[in-house]
């Protein structure tokens, strides 16, 4: 009886350890993905960084305050300002991607599709590669 039991565990600890080997760097953007779009639309957020063409740029959203709602809009407040914008996840088959859309002026800056690098309950990292100069952008939300 002993002796099942210890191979059970055995095999349970090698698939296990098998299936955290084989994590490979798709699964890993499915796990930010998840991340991400879980926390987003629970609290407050603010621009953390944002970094356009090499230049560090997160002053412009200076007391801007980001709410994300399910149904797909955001409102970013800044005072007793408040500016509506969408945004939305999906995959273009190989990377999963947040879409922000705002209309006006300096929240339109941030109107990407931004690759989910990393997310959680206290940040979620993007990132966007110029299609024109191959330049990268960065863009971290901070849980308030």
């Amino acid at each position: 009886m002993k002796r099942g039991i210890r191979i059970l565990l055995a095999v349970a600890f090698l698939a296990g350890t098998a299936g955290v080997e084989s994590c490979t760097k798709e699964k890993q953007e499915d796990i930010a993905y998840n991340l991400a779009t879980s926390y987003i639309n629970k609290g407050k957020w603010k621009v953390g960084r944002f970094e356009e063409d090499g230049k560090d740029e997160t002053g412009h959203f200076s007391g801007y305050v980001f709410q994300f709602n399910t149904d797909g809009t955001v409102t970013a407040t800044n005072g007793n300002n408040a500016v509506k914008g969408t945004w939305a996840t999906n995959s273009d088959g190989s990377k999963t991607k947040m879409n922000i859309n705002f209309a006006t002026a300096p929240l339109n800056e941030l109107n990407d599709d931004w690759v989910i690098k990393s997310g959680g309950t206290g940040s979620i990292q993007l990132q966007h590669t110029s299609g024109g100069d191959g330049s990268v952008d960065y863009l971290t939300f901070d849980k308030i």
